[in-house]
Parts: C-alpha cells; structure tokens; sequence
C-alpha cells in the first residue's frame, strides 16, 4: 500500500513545491492520488506486455528549479500550498509540507556547485556538465517517479535514478514491485515462452538490482512458486478432463454393448 504522503509527493511533484508560486490543487490531481496505485498497476501491464510507448516526455524545466533550489524555498509558501488542499486531504498536506521542506534541503545540497578560491576569496563557478546532467537525471525522476517505467521500457534507467526514487519513495517502490512481479507472472502463467522485450529486461533488471538481492531473490521465488502452482492447477484439470472423457467412453461402451446383446437376443429379459 503506498503512503498517502507519497502519493500525494509523487502526484503534486517536486516543481510546486520549490517553485516560487503557490500552486492550487485540483480536483483531478486529487483522484490520480487516489488512483495511483491502479495507475502503476496499468504501466506495469502495458511495460511487461510490450504495450507501453518507447517515447516519453518530460517538461522538466531544470533552470528554473535550479534557480528556485538556490533562492531557497519559504516555509510559509509550502504551507500554502498544504492548506489549499480539501478538508479531507488537509493532514496529508501539512505531512507532505513537512516531507517537501526536508527534500528540498537534501536537493539543495545536492546541487553540483564549482568554486575557484583566489586570495580575494571564493568565486563560484559553472558545474561541468557531467555533474549538472547526474544531478538533473535524477531530480527528473523524483518530480515525476513514474518516469521510471518509461525508462526501464527503453532499458534507459540509471542505477542512481532508481536508487533515489527508492530512498524517496519507499512504499511507492514496493507497489511498483509488486506489479512488476504480478503482470510478470500472469503473463508467464498464460504463456511458458514468454520473454521481456530486451530492452525492457535491462531496465527491469536495474530497478530489482536497487531492491537489494533479497528483493530480487523473493521475487524470484514467488514468480517460481506461483507457476508451480499454476502448473499443477492446469495438470489437475487436465486429468478431470481426462477422467471425465475416460467416464463417459466406458459408459458408452457399456450402452453399446447393451444395445448390442438385445438384438442378438432379443426374447432376453
């Protein structure tokens, strides 16, 4: 079950928060929180079923976060925010303010910062652009952290960018896990050759990988017990088919053979 604080984080995302502007919440914001968890099932579907578009489009406007994240975030402004949402929503909002100021403060200092020290002081430079671009990846999947089933479809998801939605979003990753295994196993159970397109078994991969080898280890297992199970339930029915074809040729036969002994002798009682 994913943490309403969560879902609502990975909803709202991370841009209404740092930016400077008090964002409203809508009512179809609130029921994709709502129905998040039916969302990540869905992704996780189309990706194991080699449904889901190779594409994906992200108007992350890194600049201008960047710039939000260095003029820092006022408390008063998340708070806002949080009182914007409905009654019902109210507590998770004030949770979410609290979860989204110590984010932004990790952010902040993960910002990739260049400073040449001279002997009239520090000058502050431009990051290379190696820094500017793991920071930036990685800020991408926490605004958004459904991303990451684009990104494992294309096989292009990076161990950090799975790392840091798994620190952010606990609850929400074990969700993701399970629909993982789920669609994965029901879609072995209806055919034994089925295969992740390549692709999409590197990024999968890379996603278990972060779990930790436990995860990956039980996942493994349940997918293995699960069409062990599905195996010996479709060999049950196959022999109460069998039984029950068997049944009616002897009871056939016996008809037959019946039928037969009354016109060879047909004075018998």
């Amino acid at each position: 079950m994913i943490s309403p604080v969560e879902a609502c984080l990975a909803v709202v995302g991370l841009r209404p928060i740092i930016s400077a502007k008090v964002e409203k919440i809508r009512a179809s914001t609130l029921e994709r929180i709502d129905g998040l968890e039916r969302e990540v099932q869905r992704l996780a579907r189309q990706m194991i079923r080699n449904e889901l578009t190779d594409t994906f489009y992200s108007d992350l406007n890194y600049r201008a976060m960047l710039k939000d994240l260095a003029r820092g975030v006022e408390v008063d402004q998340v708070q806002a925010m949080a009182d914007a949402f409905p009654p019902q929503y109210r507590d998770v909002g004030h949770a979410l303010s609290i979860t989204a100021s110590q984010v932004i403060k990790t952010l902040s200092d993960m910002v990739p910062k260049s400073v040449y020290t001279t002997v009239a002081g520090p000058t502050s430079l431009l990051p290379d652009d190696v820094k500017l671009w793991s920071f930036v990846s990685i800020l991408e999947v926490l605004d958004n952290p459904l991303i990451v089933f684009a990104l494992m479809n294309t096989g292009a998801l990076l161990r950090s960018q799975a790392t840091a939605v798994r620190q952010l979003y606990p609850t929400l990753s074990a969700d993701i896990d399970a629909a993982i295994l789920d669609a994965t196993v029901k879609a072995k159970t209806k055919s034994k050759a089925f295969e992740l397109a390549p692709r999409a078994e590197v990024g999968v991969k890379t996603w278990i990988r972060t779990g930790g080898t436990p995860v990956a280890a039980d996942m493994a297992a349940k997918t293995k017990a699960n069409l062990m199970t599905s195996q010996a339930a479709s060999a049950r029915r196959k022999d109460k088919q069998a039984a029950q074809q068997s049944a009616k040729g002897a009871t056939k036969t016996v008809q037959m053979t019946e039928t037969a002994s009354q016109r060879s002798n047909p004075n018998a009682p």
